[in-house]
């Protein structure tokens, strides 16, 4: 059977670095060496290194893997970048603002330090949206004494979505809106060619 085309985004990026930091908490543990025997999260640590070189070339080469997941976590990467690539960010932003009518100053400009904060709050927003959604998802089995609660859980976060958040966000990472062919990055950047799924149910 022929294999399906995977399409790789700045969306793949912050689910993947989502994916890292809630199976690694610690932060002293955000390296390759720490995780070196233990696969849903090295290779989710290539996954990153690769994508934030493309999708971020403005990291220095010396810049670690926990520097480049922090940088991105807290939005420093911004500041690496001229206001000037995110006009159509900007004005976005006013669109939501005129939304909800909230008119703007006429000596009001937006500048890279406001993108950052509401880059964070977007991006910390999906972290606990992300938690809630996949509350349930650990429960292989559940008794009919103790389902009731877990179905409504369950019905409530199915219906969240978070489409208008990552888009935001998404496209403060990576201005262009660029898509890689998985197979392209396989075998011209170095991108792990593994199933990250079936990894992850070998190691429950």
């Amino acid at each position: 059977m022929k294999k399906s085309i995977e399409n790789i985004t700045a969306l793949t990026l912050l689910d993947t670095i989502l994916d890292f930091i809630a199976l690694t908490p610690e932060l002293d543990d955000w390296g390759f060496e720490q995780q070196k025997e233990n696969p849903p999260r090295f290779i989710r640590l290539q996954q990153i290194d690769v994508l934030s070189k493309l999708l971020i070339p403005e990291f220095p080469d010396e810049y670690t893997i926990k520097k480049k997941i922090l940088s991105i976590y807290q939005g420093e990467f911004i500041k690496c970048r001229a206001k000037e690539r995110y006009q159509i960010v900007f004005d976005e932003m006013d669109e939501i603002l005129g939304l909800h009518k909230i008119k703007k100053h006429e000596d009001f400009e937006w500048n890279i330090f406001y993108l950052k904060h509401n880059y964070c709050e977007a991006f910390e927003f999906k972290k606990h949206i992300r938690q809630i959604k996949k509350y349930n998802k650990a429960i292989l089995e559940i008794g009919y004494a103790y389902a009731p609660a877990n179905l409504l859980i369950e019905s409530i976060a199915s219906t969240i979505d978070t489409e208008p958040a990552d888009i935001f966000i998404i496209s403060i990472i990576d201005p262009l809106k660029q898509t890689f062919l998985k197979t392209d990055l396989v075998k011209n950047h170095g991108y792990p060619d593994a199933d990250i799924t079936a990894i992850d149910k070998e190691w429950v």
